[in-house]
């Protein structure tokens, strides 16, 4: 089945997402009079129906060892929830969107099931991001720093933070209920080699954001000199 457009959510739903996971879910903040917001919000709805293209599966085990750990570390596409937030729609609104230091918008977060950055006092805490970028940004939260109209670059971005938050969850039962064996000291778990995978591929993934956006200025900066009266 699928969904509607993505719920606006209320300023109520957004505190409680930065209170507590709930589930993976993650936010468009955008501002209604302006015009890249509403051309993006299409995108959104675009990407609500990929991530709707299967509810989240109940868990089940498998006689096939195999298919037993694929499940283990790809979670079902409809586990994700996206909505949006328009940040201008009330003065209790506005304030939110100051809080969080978003630098602009439009903007996505997504919203993890454990810290993304290294939180002072806290042991193990893996870091996915520069401390000095987003430090205004709650600990379990990342922002897309890709260009939001490119559709398949948000869409990897997302399944890779969805993969991220999967694990994390893995990390936290790691034992005998998920059937791994404790590790001896200073050697790495499956599902801990697991998350550095994450960590080395939501690198890479930036890295690509990065050149494609950087090929984008490029291309309208060449349209621009082309445009000029000789």
């Amino acid at each position: 089945s699928t969904r509607g457009p993505p719920a606006e959510a209320t300023v109520d739903e957004l505190h409680a997402a930065l209170e507590k996971w709930e589930g993976d879910v993650a936010f468009f903040f955008y501002t209604s009079w302006d015009t890249s917001s509403r051309h993006l919000l299409g995108l959104w709805d675009q990407a609500l129906r990929f991530f709707s293209a299967s509810g989240p599966n109940p868990e089940k085990t498998s006689s096939s060892r195999l298919l037993n750990i694929w499940r283990q570390f790809v979670p079902p596409l409809g586990s994700l929830q996206l909505r949006r937030f328009d940040c201008e729609k009330s003065e209790a609104a506005r304030k939110l969107c100051r809080s969080l230091g978003l630098p602009f918008l439009p903007a996505v977060l997504f919203f993890s099931y454990a810290p993304l950055r290294e939180e002072s006092g806290k042991r193990g805490t893996w870091s996915f991001f520069d401390a000095d970028a987003d430090k205004s940004l709650p600990p379990r939260s990342a922002r897309f720093k890709g260009d939001l109209f490119m559709y398949d670059a948000l869409l990897d971005w997302l399944q890779m933070m969805r993969r991220i938050s999967y694990v994390q969850q893995l990390l936290e039962r790691k034992g005998p209920e998920t059937g791994e064996k404790v590790s001896a000291v200073g050697s790495q778990s499956a599902t801990e080699k697991e998350l550095a995978d994450c960590r080395k591929r939501l690198t890479e993934l930036e890295a690509e954001n990065e050149a494609l956006r950087q090929e984008t200025r490029l291309f309208h900066r060449r349209e621009r000199d082309t445009e000029k009266p000789q």
